[in-house]
Parts: structure tokens; C-alpha cells; sequence
């Protein structure tokens, strides 16, 4: 064999292991980072009900200073009207989680149900102890939120 001939063989040679070694990195770091991407569903569950307890959707809002403050429930800010505008969604989208609110206060219980609520979900549950906001006076009460 000549030394022109020897030259090509190790180049292809190499070329072929550099391709290779190329190739399954970028396979190894794509599958690495689109399985990193993903997001849990409980985060994205627990995003909404955080707008529902932290936003100014229900929460005591200090008209001085424009602070919303966390946990603290309006009454009269809690209504079917004000969740569809905070939790506005397409009821077609099958992705879009499912809440039903509620509080039982001064012997009132009110449900807010989001658009595409339905009876036939598998309901999970979370309580949240708030303090809620009724005519001048704060309660200690316990908010119930169903989601699937």
C-alpha cells in the first residue's frame, strides 16, 4: 500500500468515528434536555391555585398602597365572576386544569367552579387554612380546592 492510500483510509476512518461520536452526543444532550424541559403537572397545578391565593383575583388589596396581600381572602371578592376573569380559559382545551373552589363562612358555603368543570373528574383535594376578609372583621376558615 502506498502512503497516499494509507492517508485515506485514516481519514475516512475518522471521519467516520468523529461523525459517530457527533452524532451521539447530540443524541445523548437532546434527549437529556428535552426530558429536563418537561414541566411536572403538579407544578403547573400548583402555579394556578398560588394565582388563586396570591393575585388580586380574591385577595385583600390595600387601596392605599396597592399591595395584595397573600392568603387573605375578600369575601365579597369571592365570586363566580372573578374566577372565570382570573382563570379565563377555552372550555374546548383538555389541557387546562379543572378547579372547584370553596369556603364556608357565618353558615354560607359558595363554590366557584372553573369553565370546564364537570362532575365526572377524579377529584383531588387541597385545604388551605386563609384568613378571610368580611365586613371589616378577618376569620380564620378553610379553603377547599378540587382539581384533577
Amino acid at each position: 500500500m502506498t502512503q497516499a492510500t494509507e492517508k485515506t483510509i485514516f481519514y475516512t476512518i475518522t471521519t467516520i468515528l468523529v461523525a459517530g461520536m457527533a452524532i451521539l452526543f447530540i443524541f445523548i444532550t437532546s434527549s437529556s434536555v428535552a426530558k429536563d424541559a418537561q414541566i411536572p403537572q403538579d407544578l403547573k397545578k400548583n402555579i394556578i391555585i398560588n394565582r388563586f391565593l396570591s393575585s388580586d383575583c380574591f385577595t385583600v388589596k390595600d387601596d392605599k398602597s396597592s399591595i395584595t396581600t397573600n392568603y387573605i381572602i375578600d369575601w365579597n371578592k369571592f365570586t363566580q365572576e372573578n374566577l372565570d376573569h382570573c382563570y379565563n380559559i377555552n372550555i374546548e382545551d383538555i389541557q387546562n386544569k379543572v378547579f372547584r373552589l370553596s369556603i364556608k363562612h357565618n353558615n354560607e358555603e359558595r363554590y366557584l367552579r372553573s369553565k370546564n368543570w364537570g362532575e365526572k373528574f377524579g377529584v383531588k383535594k387541597d385545604v388551605f387554612t386563609i384568613l378571610l376578609y368580611d365586613q371589616g372583621n378577618y376569620y380564620k376558615e378553610d379553603l377547599s380546592i378540587e382539581y384533577d
